[in-house]
């Protein structure tokens, strides 16, 4: 077997020079001009950053406001999470009914008035209620996003990388501005002015562009 092996092994053939950094930044960085890889890392940006207006600051809001423990704080967090991954598995069977773009703006709607139940509950069953809604809505958008990156012909594994570098920069962004807005508007502002700011930068892509059923 040892010898077999080494047959097997002697007749592989030799691996190809690999691109350098600055080579497969090129690459990826040309797949930009794709309008659906752009669209697509637009809004991976823009729920990058109210997301993280929510990851961020939902256990202190929960502490502080609403008066709960550690845990029970912590478990709003978690079930957002929870939500997420529920409507992805979940919205997969009721994509084929509606366009895509019915989802985006049914996505907005339930990202906005989660961060407007944010902004005003102060009671655990109206923090989970917000989480809910919000969970829902980055969860719809971001099944659509894959549905619509799947039927790219561009390659997947370069638009994987660029689709998490938006969602990982818009995150980054995300938690600074809200920590800016935070110290200066309150929690409380700081989830409105992410539901105001979600609604300036859904428009585009809910109401203005063309997208593929």
């Amino acid at each position: 077997m040892g010898l077999g092996g080494t047959i097997i092994l002697a007749r592989r053939p030799a691996p190809g020079p690999r691109p350098g950094f600055l080579e497969s930044f090129a690459q990826s960085a040309r797949l930009l001009r794709d309008p659906v890889v752009s669209a697509i890392c637009t809004i991976e940006v823009s729920t990058g950053i109210v997301f993280a207006f929510f990851s961020a600051f939902i256990v202190v809001t929960a502490i502080r406001r609403v008066g709960l423990s550690e845990p029970a704080a912590i478990s709003v967090r978690m079930f957002e999470g929870l939500v997420a991954v529920a409507t992805m598995a979940v919205g997969g069977f009721l994509v084929k009914n509606r366009p895509l773009v019915w989802f985006y703006r049914l996505s907005l709607m339930l990202i906005v008035l989660g961060f407007g139940m944010l902004a005003l509950a102060h009671t655990y069953p109206g923090l989970v209620l917000a989480t809910l809604f919000l969970g829902s809505g980055l969860g719809i958008t971001s099944l659509i996003n894959i549905i619509r990156l799947s039927a790219s012909e561009a390659p997947k594994s370069r638009i994987s990388s660029l689709q998490l570098f938006s969602s990982m920069g818009g995150g980054f962004v995300g938690a600074m501005l809200g920590g800016l807005l935070s110290k200066y508007l309150g929690l409380q502002g700081m989830f409105v002015s992410g539901a105001l700011l979600y609604l300036l930068l859904a428009w585009r892509w809910c109401f203005r562009e063309t997208i593929a059923p």
